[in-house]
């Protein structure tokens, strides 16, 4: 059976280039959807940022309150984010031609009403799940910690495989 290190290390690796790709993909899903213009690019790179760092920041605060009430493992809680991202596999594109067709309706398709109307549906569309991408890191670090020993710090560094 595979080293618990190197399992973790892997699902970090994993998780991370699967995030990456979400990006990319969202990204050519918007400028198919909203255009190939600078201000698309511009919202779904800071919402996509905004979203890890405030999952991140959220999920550093309840992840260990939040598992000593329900005595769940916060790998529990690692999967059942994996399990929400998954679902924007899904949601995302269906979102974003939802909004593509409203937008259109309207028939301005070069004004600034467009382009706030389409950075709202980017932003309401992806934040979520963007959100969920940056709770990975600190669930699967509680979970790590909970495995040390009580006097053996932990980090990043800590999961290397050896």
């Amino acid at each position: 059976m595979p080293n618990l290190r190197v399992i973790l290390f892997l699902l970090f690796v994993a998780s991370g280039f699967c995030s990456l790709v979400y990006q990319v993909v969202w990204l050519r899903l918007a400028f198919a959807a909203f255009g190939i213009i600078t201000p698309v690019l511009s919202v779904l790179l800071s919402v996509f940022m905004l979203g890890l760092a405030l999952g991140s920041w959220v999920a550093g605060q309840v992840v260990e309150p939040l598992a000593a009430r329900t005595k769940l493992s916060p790998a529990s809680g690692y999967a059942f984010v994996e399990l929400g991202i998954g679902v924007g596999a899904f949601a995302v594109p269906a979102a974003f031609t939802w909004g593509e067709r409203a937008l259109l309706g309207l028939g301005e398709a070069s004004s600034g009403r467009y382009l706030v109307l389409s950075a709202l549906v980017i932003t309401l569309t992806i934040v979520g799940f963007a959100t969920l991408m940056g709770m990975t890191f600190p669930l699967m670090l509680a979970f790590i910690r909970g495995l040390a020993q009580p006097t053996r710090r932990v980090s990043a560094i800590s999961i290397w495989p050896t």
